[in-house]
């Protein structure tokens, strides 16, 4: 059994009632939000003031540590958060006062996440049916289930070449197309350019400026 506290969280583990061992963890990880606790993969997960943290027979881990710092995650409310999970995936809804959506780890990639426009109010797991239902917008409804695809977003990390250079060519897979490119450069939140990918093919990037600090967007 986990327990969740405003301090350190604890295991408790035994066979019979009347025998039931207590341990306090050393990691002083609070649950902020006992909506956000999930059992999954052989551990428990839930919210902490710095992270994602999960609770197995190792101890205990922050998840998100290579991926939010603990003001990125701070900045969406875990103590608002509502957790859930599906398959390989964890969903936190989070609502920040100002901004409602949802943050998606996939431990099957354990490196990245995905932020949705999406938010929930109660989420439930249909083991029998392998469905994730959600009540959203006063309604039930099944994720994954609609008759069109979201628009998706990503966005790669800032990659640092060893001197300033001019990328000359790119290729970009896609399940379909068209995909739009935003190339950013310098560290600037403002694309240096922009184009349509219309296919699998070979394609020629501007010239005329270099640069050793390089980031990529697209959207489909």
């Amino acid at each position: 059994m986990f327990v969740g506290t405003k301090g350190n969280p604890y295991v408790i583990q035994g066979t019979d009632p009347a025998s039931l061992t207590m341990t306090k963890l050393e990691a002083k990880q609070a649950c902020v939000s006992k909506r956000s606790i999930v059992e999954m993969g052989g551990g428990v997960l839930y919210a902490s003031p710095d992270g994602l943290c999960r609770v197995d027979q190792s101890g205990l881990s922050i998840l998100t540590s290579g991926l939010l710092s603990r003001d990125d995650w701070q900045a969406f409310k875990p103590e608002s958060m509502i957790g859930c999970e599906l398959d390989t995936r964890y969903f936190a809804f989070y609502d920040t006062g100002t901004e409602q959506g949802c943050l998606v780890f996939d431990f099957a990639s354990p490196t990245t996440f995905t932020k949705m426009d999406l938010y929930a109010t109660a989420c439930y797991n249909d083991r029998l049916r392998d469905a994730l239902y959600l009540a959203y917008n006063g309604n039930i409804v099944k994720f994954d289930y609609g008759a069109s695809n979201m628009t998706f977003t990503w966005k790669s990390k800032r990659f640092r070449t060893s001197q300033p250079l001019n990328l000359g060519a790119a290729k970009l897979g896609a399940d379909s197309y068209p995909v739009t490119v935003n190339v950013y450069v310098d560290g600037s939140n403002t694309a240096k350019y922009s184009m349509t990918v219309n296919d699998e093919r070979d394609f020629k990037l501007p010239a005329g400026f270099k640069s050793d600090k390089w980031e990529f967007r697209s959207e489909e």
